[in-house]
């Protein structure tokens, strides 16, 4: 067994990267075929509390609390998806636990050329978000009224103890912006090491029933956006409804570094330091440890002891290879600590430092942890001191490697997707775009300027841009644009499609941006693909179906629609309704065959070419040829597809094939027999002429001669004649048909001298015009000649002109044996078949010359009911003018 390499190998591996990255994603998402589930991630499972094998192959009725909900979303989203390529709502879904979550659902098509592979979709829990905004709103005129003016920070959270409210002086107290807050859980900006204690009074003051209205204050200590650990006192309220329920959780949170500061100044230096949460030892001039918290003995595992001073490399039990590069291990070996290098500075009237981290390996401790440490200068009693102060920001590094993790996750997501997320301030005009956005944009950096951000797409979409986003903030009208833009980092053009949204509170406009240039492109080379297909089959008259057989779907090409007489409106894509109509346009006796046909092609995977006269929904009716082909997996027949060609054309081509190879055939009898003929009689009238010395009888014997001669000539010259009027194109003149069937009467008597020839004219006095070629004068002169041949003595022909119902008739009455009406082409057949008396090429001459001037030539007896009167030969002209 071979096995794969190369191309292939790497297929492999580009799907298992894109099948790990799709479980990774931090939304749920999953594809749909027919709304049904056929793939989840685990985000999505969690989500939604089911397991994979509860969703995968079930309908997605059963994530949707009603039918309304799921009868909507799958009208509008594929109405979006039909008209975008992609889709957006938001929407319900059900739980399993009973629960109604809130969500924003994105969709589109996993092979944009081929819809019945699938919708692939991403599903956002949105429950809380909404709910967030809504409690927002409801107070956010009183927060903004209590917020003047204090420097304290005021808050407000839900039950899960996540901020729904944070006033502005959190930046001056924690470093963070109130937007960076919103939504986060409280707990995240403790010490890992305090979170009991705070958990545990949180709960507590939930529980009490005696806590509605009363403030109660907790002294804690929180971890800034630096990582320094800011002393607080937090004073909280519960708001419960008449039940007893929980409505809010609101307070304020005040810094009381400067209070323990001035406290520590005052002569409380061990009380505040055995209440700080930080670990601290203060270090006098003699660089000695004179003081030293329990958080700072917890910590580095000190023993606590305050029996004399002592270095501090005693009392932290430091092995560090980052504080010293031998590991000191000796108090009066610290030389090169930098913790030390910071005490001697401040007493010597140095500043010190704040907030530099310090990775450590702490006795007793296997991992090692991570610091912010500040050396400050103190003052007690009049002595100047170091207080080096230390913050363990250890966990707050794991969650930072974890963001950084997320965010790699989110970006590689962002860019397998092609997708960015972008916000603009309007207050300040800049504007804040993920890594997926920068790198669509071609751009660098946090805040850019809105002025800068708008110069990068081309200048013919920049008002369209400009207009739409006005229309969402003055109109609160959709945005949803597409554009194109010129990367500035490659100066490649590319195309972008964006949505957006409007948060009138904090009058930014937030969306997210695609690269669509490659759908752009697959959809270009589709639509050329498809128009050079649908050209190519509306040349050839050719059609083209599909039938689905699990699914029982039929379709078919626009030509095929087009053959059939039938708008591709008129009939739903993928219905069997094809089938039926189609076989009606087959004549009755025929529909069965086609039918049977079809069935045994399905059934039995038996193909089929066959042609038919057919008959579309407009009345045309042609000749086609219909062909099925059948598609097998695993034995049975999984699709069929066929085509269905218009072959008029062809059956014509091979009809007058057909009858060109008979007119030869009968031209090469005609000339070996009559022509034979004539020269055996010619042969036979020169022995006679040797034989004889008469003058009588040479002179006779002569003319007979020259009569022969004539009639082979004039075969010949017929045969020559009809060739070349089949070869030459049509060039009419107008000629005078009275004139023209004068002069030609003259010639004919001039041929027969010897028979006492009469032809008679009865025409109107005005000027008969018509436009025909010079073959028409040939055409009256085969008429005329062999009306006159066909008489024994006296031969009389009366010729007719006059006008009726628009068409100019010509009768020629000649009063010869005649015989049966009958149609020129039934004569013309006889003639070629060899039925009856052989006639020449006379009459089939003259049938040709008719057609080409769209005349008819009929033949029927001079005397109505009595074919031994003679014959009248009827020319009808469709183009006579007259004047006179």
């Amino acid at each position: 067994m071979l096995k794969a390499s190369g191309p292939m190998d790497m297929r492999k591996t580009d799907g298992r990267k894109a099948d790990s990255l799709f479980r990774a994603l931090p939304v749920g998402g999953g594809i749909l075929i027919d709304r049904v589930f056929v793939e989840v991630n685990d985000a999505f499972c969690d989500m939604l509390g089911h397991t994979r094998d509860e969703l995968i192959g079930r309908s997605s009725r059963m994530v949707y609390p009603t039918d309304e909900d799921f009868e909507y979303v799958g009208r509008e989203k594929y109405r979006q998806i039909a008209e975008t390529g992609s889709g957006q709502l938001e929407a319900r879904f059900l739980r399993k636990d009973g629960e109604i979550l809130d969500v924003l659902l994105s969709s589109t098509y996993l092979d944009l050329s081929d819809p019945s592979k699938g919708v692939t979709f991403t599903a956002m829990d949105i429950t809380r978000s909404k709910k967030e905004r809504e409690e927002l709103k409801r107070s956010d005129s009183l927060l903004k009224a209590i917020n003047r003016g204090i420097n304290d920070i005021v808050w407000m959270m839900d039950m899960d103890m996540r901020f729904t409210y944070v006033s502005p002086s959190i930046e001056k107290v924690l470093e963070y912006r109130p937007e960076e807050v919103l939504g986060t859980s409280v707990l995240s900006y403790f010490p890992e090491e305090d979170l009991v204690e705070v958990r545990a009074n949180i709960k507590q003051r939930l529980r009490s029933p005696d806590a509605e209205g009363k403030n109660v204050v907790f002294e804690y200590r929180m971890v800034s956006r630096s990582g320094k650990l800011v002393p607080v006192e937090v004073s909280s309220s519960v708001k419960r409804d008449e039940d007893g329920n929980v409505l809010e959780f609101y307070g304020v949170t005040r810094d009381i570094s400067e209070r323990m500061k001035r406290d520590m100044e005052r002569g409380n230096l061990h009380r505040i330091m055995a209440s700080l949460p930080s670990g601290v030892m203060v270090i006098d001039d003699s660089e000695k440890v004179v003081h030293l918290n329990d958080a700072a003995r917890r910590f580095f595992g000190s023993s606590g002891s305050d029996e004399g001073p002592k270095a501090c490399g005693d009392v932290l039990g430091c092995r560090n290879r980052n504080i010293t590069p031998e590991g000191c291990g000796r108090s009066e070996n610290c030389a090169s600590c930098r913790i030390l290098k910071y005490i001697r500075d401040v007493l010597a009237g140095g500043e010190g430092v704040e907030g530099e981290d310090l990775d450590i390996s702490v006795e007793d401790r296997s991992e090692p942890r991570s610091l912010i440490f500040s050396v400050v200068p103190m003052v007690e009693r009049g002595e100047r001191m170091a207080l080096v102060s230390f913050n363990d920001i250890t966990p707050r590094r794991a969650a930072e490697r974890d963001l950084a993790i997320s965010e790699a996750k989110l970006s590689r997501a962002e860019q397998v997707a092609g997708i960015g997320y972008w916000e603009f301030d309007m207050g300040k005009g800049t504007v804040r775009a993920s890594e997926g956005a920068k790198r669509l944009y071609g751009i660098v950096g946090d805040d850019l300027r809105i002025t800068e951000v708008q110069q990068i797409p081309l200048p013919e979409y920049r008002g369209m841009l400009d207009s739409a986003l006005k229309d969402l903030i003055d109109k609160g009208l959709s945005y949803d644009v597409e554009f194109k833009i010129e990367r500035p980092s490659d100066s490649e053009v590319i195309d972008i499609h964006s949505i957006a949204e409007y948060d009138a509170d904090r009058n930014v406009v937030f969306g997210i941006i695609r690269d669509e240039t490659d759908r752009k492109a697959m959809e270009e080379a589709l639509r050329k693909s498809e128009s050079l297909l649908n050209n190519t089959q509306r040349i050839a008259r050719i059609g083209g179906w599909e039938y689905d057989v699990e699914k029982k779907a039929m379709f078919w090409t626009k030509e095929l629609y087009h053959l059939h007489g039938i708008e591709d409106a008129e009939i739903e894509p993928g219905s069997t309704h094809h089938i039926d109509r189609s076989i009606t346009c087959y004549d009755p006796e025929y529909r069965p065959l086609i039918r049977s046909a079809f069935e045994r092609c399905v059934s039995e995977g038996e193909p089929y070419d066959l042609e038919f006269p057919f008959t579309s929904y407009m009345g045309e009716k042609m000749w086609i040829r219909t062909s099925g082909i059948p598609f097998m997996k695993r034995g049975k027949v999984e699709k069929v597809m066929g085509t269905l060609m218009d072959i008029t054309s062809l059956k014509r081509a091979r009809e007058d094939l057909i009858e060109q190879r008979d007119i030869a055939s009968f031209h090469l009898d005609l000339l070996n027999h009559d022509i034979g003929n004539l020269h055996q009689g010619l042969y036979s009238s020169m022995q006679l002429l040797e034989m004889t010395d008469d003058p009588d009888k040479r002179r006779s014997i002569i003319r007979l001669s020259l009569g022969i001669l004539t009639r082979s000539m004039k075969l010949t010259e017929d045969v020559k004649l009809l060739s070349h009027m089949r070869d030459s194109k049509i060039a009419f003149e107008p000629v005078d048909i009275v004139s023209m069937i004068k002069r030609v009467s003259s010639m004919v008597m001039d041929m027969f001298t010897e028979r006492d020839v009469r032809i008679d004219m009865d025409a109107p006095t005005e000027k008969f015009t018509v436009t025909a070629e010079p073959f028409l004068e040939q055409l009256v002169l085969n008429l005329l000649h062999n009306a006159v041949k066909c008489q024994r003595e006296k031969p009389r022909v009366e010729v007719k002109v006059r006008r009726q119902e628009g068409k100019l008739i010509v009768d020629f009455d000649d009063h010869g044996p005649g015989f049966p009406a009958s149609s020129i082409e039934e004569l013309i057949k006889k003639t070629r078949m060899g039925v009856g008396t052989r006639r020449g090429l006379g009459l089939v001459l003259s049938a040709e010359i008719a057609k080409r001037h769209d005349a008819t030539l009929e033949v029927m007896p001079t005397v109505k009911g009595d074919p031994s009167k003679g014959t009248r030969f009827r020319l009808s002209l469709m183009n006579g003018d007259s004047s006179s």
